[in-house]
């Protein structure tokens, strides 16, 4: 397919329109996410994909959305004219686009690493990403599994940590004691005046940081020995930027899952690194959009 195709990742703060050539980030605007009104952010995607002349595109948007009708739903996130508003129909009525795809980030990082690190359907990858929230992602038979009703990998307030106490997020949730906002805020609660970049770096030598940090990888321990146990994949892959900057803290996390499951899961699975980083939803969005494409045209 010789078509242009663009990828679009529409976040809370900022959108990224980009093209991709060989697993690279070839042309890239950014700009602001217009929180209360999707039309005036939209406007600048039209203008992208009517400059390149795209036809093809896939899109990630923040949830709950509609993502098999491109229907941006209530999203806490955006506000305003994005309440309910048919993304879909706007571009594809403004642009020459013939066909568009919508999926959420997490999904899409899943599915470009798995293709990126040349796994196959024999293979299982579960994905994290771990930044200012955490997301989750799961490809069997080279599929991104959605679940009954696409809410599959929604983990942010499963209780995987080992605390009852209760949380913004509800009691033991994942993304409470393992992302990098909420670890901030928690030191915030207890009077210490951190950034989440801080507290990491703090770890040998403040008590507190030492605290919150080992919290987040009991946590994240737990999780992976849940995931082995229940999904029994061979490759962990992580990413976000708490990750990459603190690989660390994900090892560490790994290591101790070993105390909490059977030696023929834990053998079974290799931990792997996101192979794009910063890039990851926009070139998973391109290998997912290729695949799309394939199969249906």
């Amino acid at each position: 397919m010789t078509e242009q195709l663009i990828v679009v990742d529409i976040g809370g703060t900022k959108t990224r329109v980009a093209t991709i050539k060989n697993n690279v980030v070839e042309q890239h605007w950014i700009f602001a996410t217009e929180k209360n009104d999707a039309v005036k952010t939209l406007d600048e995607v039209i203008k992208i994909a009517n400059l390149l002349d795209a036809k093809y595109a896939a899109v990630c948007m923040p949830g709950p959305s509609d993502f098999e009708k491109g229907i941006s739903l209530d999203t806490p996130n955006l506000r305003g004219t994005w309440l309910n508003f048919n993304v879909k129909q706007h571009l594809l009525k403004n642009t020459k686009l013939i066909d568009i795809f919508f999926e959420n980030d997490a999904n899409v990082m899943a599915f470009g690493n798995h293709k990126a690190y040349n796994l196959n359907e024999k293979d299982v990858t579960q994905f994290f990403t771990i930044s200012t929230g955490l997301g989750a992602g799961l490809i069997i038979n080279n599929k991104i599994f959605l679940g009954a009703n696409r809410y599959a990998q929604e983990v942010a307030k499963a209780p995987t940590a080992f605390d009852k106490t209760n949380t913004d997020l509800g009691p033991g949730s994942l993304e409470y004691y393992v992302s990098g906002s909420w670890i901030e805020k928690q030191a915030q609660k207890q009077g210490l005046n951190l950034s989440t970049k801080e507290i990491f770096e703090s770890y040998k030598s403040n008590l507190e940081s030492k605290k919150l940090i080992d919290k987040g990888i009991e946590t994240l321990a737990s999780t992976f020995a849940i995931a082995m146990a229940f999904i029994n994949p061979n490759y962990f892959i992580i990413g976000g930027s708490v990750a990459h900057y603190n690989w660390w803290y994900v090892e560490a996390a790994f290591e101790m899952a070993k105390s909490m499951t059977t030696i023929q899961q834990y053998e079974n699975v290799k931990l792997l690194i996101d192979k794009f980083a910063d890039d990851s939803a926009l070139i998973g969005l391109n290998y997912w959009l290729k695949d799309k494409l394939e199969k249906k045209y």
